[in-house]
């Protein structure tokens, strides 16, 4: 399947087929009815991080450690978009419920709402203080929730993007409260 460590699964909606974003910089679909590559896509300049699939199965959304996010088409094989202007390595995406948006989490310190059809930032969620590594949409489309290197989750209404829960990590006994990063 891939020449090196895979770094993002998703099952198709329909259960058929399983994406993978891998080090090896290519993003492969493999029939889980024959076990077989049906397709690979290759234009990730370093790893693949995270990968996602459109709610009609149609089309795939890669991210990676080359500060990008691409936009493939599983049906015909081929690359229909991509966005290459982010900060740092883009590390996880995954679609909102049933729309066309798809949450990102970046080493930027960003969680952000894109339109997956072109790319471009719906907003933006504040409230990272270290490189983020995870995100996820509640399947009604009303929370998102990202987590990173601070070691704290928080949780974000989609609609307006305000912070509606922080969990952080417990503090040791005795240990001194850890400051946020500034």
């Amino acid at each position: 399947m891939h020449s090196d460590a895979v770094l993002g699964l998703e099952f198709s909606r329909d259960g058929k087929y399983m994406a993978s974003a891998s080090a090896d910089k290519f993003v492969k679909v493999t029939d889980l009815t024959t076990g077989k590559v049906a397709k690979s896509f290759e234009g990730h300049t370093h790893h693949a991080l995270g990968v996602a699939w459109h709610p009609h199965g149609r089309q795939i959304i890669s991210t990676g450690a080359d500060k990008s996010v691409r936009h493939w088409n599983f049906e015909i094989g081929e690359r229909v978009g991509q966005r290459v202007n982010f900060g740092k390595e883009v590390t996880a995406i995954c679609y909102v419920g049933f729309t066309d948006q798809a949450v990102v989490a970046a080493g930027d310190k960003t969680v952000r709402l894109i339109n997956a059809s072109n790319l471009n930032d719906v907003r933006s969620f504040a409230g990272g203080t270290d490189y983020m590594y995870a995100c996820a949409a509640t399947p009604d489309a009303q929370f998102v929730v990202a987590g990173g290197q601070d070691s704290t989750l928080r949780v974000w209404t989609l609609a307006n993007a305000q912070v509606v829960a922080s969990f952080e990590a417990p503090t040791p006994a005795g240990a001194p409260k850890k400051e946020e990063k500034k």
